[in-house]
């Protein structure tokens, strides 16, 4: 009879066990490491283990303290607020309200789905005593420097962080490779871009970075392809990579270029970050420092017919293939009242050779009988000109929700077809998005072999749109935003342009086809690389290459499915 209940037990726990056994432990749970455990992990790693305190606390009970929340209210939308803190992160809906300043004084504030502890590390050692905590223990890893992210891959209900933001090691090297000959900049994982271009700029150097100047170089935004003012000249961030240090899932130290462990650099190199190993620095190429001249344009649609004010942004867009073919770039918005072109950036240009590359479409809008204004600025050097060119987005943060599409340079070849584009813009506008959009020539500039999304190669047009949120954040009407942004706005674009594809740095995380959205016919390879590197899978993000193999329950716990 014992025997017959027992079996009868099994048979009732089974699916529970099942249920246990395919989740991450999750605290609350009899599985969650006791306090000595973390004391123990504490002392492992020298004592920089953080337990998270909400960076909202002063602004809810029992912490409440009212003169320092309506401090924090008031630098909430800088980076600087979260990229200084161990848990926080600038995308909205990944807060989860766990603890929102915004929000009445007596509404929650817990550690929902910000990460329960984080290691501030300083060594790979600290990486492989955490990594190994973890996978004893089956909690939720997650890497994370600034928290520039807008795919959730920072932050995670029950997870221990790896903080990789004060790694902030620089060298300059000469490298000399068969892929590669000259200048080269080792960065430790936590450097950002104005400290990045400074360093370089001090030894009459460049290198590539983002437009926002404190998005980090070495994790998500060389892993995800990497855009930036110096993208036509020198190619993608991913583009610039030699070497890698890194923390595979299997906590083994490697050194990964495109000779050791020549499959994760190409992983790594554009395959999408968080999800093949820790990062603890990268050697970029660097090149000489020069003169960069900028330029901003506004044409107005006030006093003009509507097909005068259409002619004259599908001139803008005819001239884009001859500006970014030089080596330039721009960033611009278009809606229904003005062609706003914020930087136009072209470095080892002078004022003359710049108003050159834009004179045919200065002469289009003088046949149109179109007025604008322009400024024009040459700098002595990129490294003057990047606060210059870096501020368009970089002091801002937490407050969009957005998606991206990429337009094909063979979709935009006749002026039908810019019509059909510039009309696109306007249709999306129209519904509420703010149209923030980019060109370049992302073609390979060199020995080039990555895992970057194939369709970046031949975009012309980069269309991110953005839907601002306000305070105080309404989960619902978040929701709500994704709705608009991934069933109306988005797929207008996707209908015009289906062989584009999102960047996935800053792509709709809600994206359902987000494998070939994001990664194309690239997704297969990495996966396998990822199964060699992370075997165990302990690297995880919603839209991140094996995310589809897990998912979140209601309570943001993590399971496999």
């Amino acid at each position: 009879m014992m025997i017959k209940l027992s079996i009868l037990w099994l048979a009732i726990l089974a699916p529970v066990l099942s249920q246990s056994k395919s989740c991450k432990c999750f605290p609350g749970e009899s599985c969650w490491p006791t306090i000595s455990d973390w004391s123990a992990l504490n002392h492992e790693v020298e004592g920089r283990l953080i337990r998270t305190i909400p960076l909202g606390s002063p602004c809810h009970d029992p912490t409440y303290d009212a003169k320092a929340c309506t401090a924090l209210q008031g630098v909430w939308f800088k980076p600087i607020t979260h990229y200084q803190s161990s848990s926080s992160v600038m995308e909205a809906f990944f807060a989860n309200a766990s603890c929102d300043p915004f929000l009445p004084r007596s509404s929650q504030c817990v550690i929902g789905t910000y990460v329960q502890y984080s290691v501030n590390v300083s060594t790979s050692v600290h990486v492989v005593s955490a990594l190994n905590f973890a996978k004893k223990n089956n909690i939720r890893f997650i890497i994370r420097n600034t928290g520039h992210d807008y795919e959730g891959k920072s932050t995670g209900a029950g997870a221990l962080g790896i903080w990789t933001h004060h790694l902030k090691d620089k060298l300059i090297l000469d490298w000399n490779d068969k892929h590669y000959q000259g200048k080269a900049i080792k960065l430790g994982a936590g450097i950002q871009g104005f400290e990045a271009v400074a360093f370089a700029t001090a030894s009459n150097l460049v290198l590539v970075t983002g437009v926002c100047s404190t998005v980090g170089i070495t994790g998500g935004y060389l892993a995800g392809g990497g855009h930036g003012p110096l993208l036509s000249k020198f190619g993608l961030g991913a583009d610039q990579a030699l070497q890698y240090e890194v923390i595979d899932g299997r906590g083994e130290y490697l050194i990964v270029n495109r000779t050791t462990n020549s499959d994760l650099y190409w992983a790594l190199s554009g395959g999408g970050g968080g999800t093949y190993a820790v990062v603890l620095s990268v050697v970029v190429k660097a090149y000489p420092e020069s003169i960069t001249t900028v330029t901003s344009l506004t044409v107005e649609s006030a006093g003009l017919s509507n097909e005068t004010y259409i002619s004259a942004l599908v001139s803008w867009v005819r001239n884009l293939p001859n500006l970014v073919d030089s080596g330039a770039m721009a960033t611009f918005l278009i809606n229904r009242t003005s062609l706003l072109a914020p930087t136009i950036v072209a470095y080892g240009k002078t004022t003359d050779e710049l108003n050159t590359l834009l004179q045919p479409f200065y002469s289009s809008l003088f046949a149109l009988n179109v007025t604008y204004t322009n400024y024009t600025k040459t700098y002595s050097s990129y490294g003057e000109s990047y606060p210059t060119v870096s501020t368009v987005i970089s002091d801002n943060a937490y407050s969009n929700h957005g998606g991206t599409w990429l337009t094909p340079r063979a979709s935009l070849t006749n002026d039908s077809a810019r019509r059909a584009y510039v009309e696109g813009v306007l249709e999306a506008t129209d519904l509420g998005a703010i149209a923030l959009l980019g060109s370049w020539n992302p073609s390979k500039k060199g020995d080039i072999d990555n895992g970057v999304f194939p369709q970046w190669r031949t975009t012309l047009i980069g269309n991110a749109f953005i839907r601002p949120l306000t305070t105080p954040w309404n989960l619902t009407s978040i929701e709500v935003e994704q709705h608009l942004l991934t069933n109306k706005i988005l797929p207008i674009f996707q209908k015009l342009y289906p062989d584009g594809g999102a960047y996935l740095n800053e792509a709709d995380y809600n994206d359902p086809n987000w494998k070939v959205d994001f990664y194309g016919s690239n997704y297969a390879k990495l996966r396998e690389i990822k199964a060699i590197y992370d075997p165990s899978e302990v690297f995880y993000g919603s839209t991140a290459v094996g995310g589809d193999e897990w998912y979140e329950t209601e309570t943001k716990q993590l399971c496999r499915v």
